[in-house]
């Protein structure tokens, strides 16, 4: 099947790609397609730390509800010029930070058991962003997770065999074909 070339398009709109294509195979395992006692979650991560249990409880005793929120406060204003300012954040950096997962979890205790990576562009920009996507797979991996890898972007500059080579060597000596 033929691929779009994303190495052509802004980051915003590889961004939305891969959301969609995250929420489409979660909606779909979850359809039916895994056993009853597992189930997909997309899944956003912060740093490179593989979380292998999820917390869904907010910390409360249970049946406590939650603390009213705070009453409102201030305003919003609103300026006719953008502000003037020194440094910016790319959008590249911006979308470096909201890491995305599709997680398949097992409901004893919603285990991690698997992960789907989708690369961006965003993991293979630098070297930095290269090790620091290896270090991820590799701790998914020494945790006994399976993961999937889906890079649909060629090898570049940072991962000259594409990030499974990077990965692979990881584990072995032998170059990745």
């Amino acid at each position: 099947m033929p691929v779009h070339d994303w190495t052509r398009v802004e980051a915003g709109l590889f961004h939305d790609f891969q959301n969609a294509w995250i929420i489409e195979l979660r909606n779909t395992l979850n359809g039916g397609l895994l056993p009853p006692d597992y189930y997909a979650l997309g899944e956003q991560h912060v740093g490179r730390f593989v979380t292998d249990v999820l917390t869904l409880r907010s910390g409360l005793p249970h049946g406590e509800p939650p603390p009213p929120p705070p009453p409102p406060s201030g305003g919003l204003t609103l300026t006719e010029a953008p502000p003037k300012v020194r440094r910016q954040l790319t959008g590249t950096e911006t979308y470096r930070q909201r890491r995305r997962s599709l997680a398949i979890r097992h409901i004893s205790g919603h285990r991690l058991i698997a992960l789907v990576e989708i690369v961006s562009p965003a993991n293979k920009d630098r070297l930095e962003s290269v090790d620091e996507f290896v270090a991820k797979v590799v701790e998914a991996l020494d945790l006994g997770v399976h993961v999937l890898l889906i890079d649909i972007l060629p090898p570049g500059r940072h991962d000259p065999r594409g990030l499974h080579g990077a990965v692979w060597s990881q584990f072995d000596e032998e170059p990745y074909d």
